[in-house]
């Protein structure tokens, strides 16, 4: 078997426990792999400085929705209706098979000064996400992930 057929049979093989409607996701932070992560998040709103309360919704709910977007999703409901929009689409990877694999965070705010290109745009973000995976047991299935050790 050509080496691209073996890594192709692997991705499927790890992606049947996470099919989620028409989603082959692949989680990269997994209990199975022993493995968790922290987060530094770099938060860039048009908000004024110290607004952490506005209209585009307070930063403890917005923290909640990216910390849920970043997983895979809990099952068909999260994705009815949607389609990968094509094959470079699959497998889907997320960050974490679950959002408690995340065992902390440091979030940092500061405004983003790029104008919006319309109003409904207004309330839109730019995040920069740093991620640290860490080993909770090193093992030899995790131990690619560790290999510039």
């Amino acid at each position: 078997m050509a080496s691209d057929q073996k890594i192709d049979q692997t991705i499927l093989l790890a992606t049947e426990r996470y099919k989620r409607g028409n989603f082959a996701c692949l989680p990269i932070v997994r209990e199975d792999l022993h493995l968790v992560c922290d987060l530094d998040i770099l938060f860039l709103r048009r908000e004024n400085p110290g607004s952490l309360i506005s209209g585009g919704g307070d930063l403890d709910n917005r923290l909640k929705v990216l910390f849920d977007a970043l997983r895979v999703p809990q099952d068909d409901n999260e994705v009815r209706g949607l389609e990968p929009a094509d094959q470079d689409e699959r497998p889907l990877f997320c960050l974490t098979e679950d959002d408690r694999l995340i065992t902390g965070f440091r979030c940092t705010t500061d405004r983003l000064l790029e104008p919006a290109d319309s109003e409904i745009d207004q309330n839109n973000v730019r995040l920069i996400i740093n991620v640290e995976v860490k080993a909770t047991k090193l093992t030899p299935e995790n131990m690619g992930y560790f290999s510039h050790f």
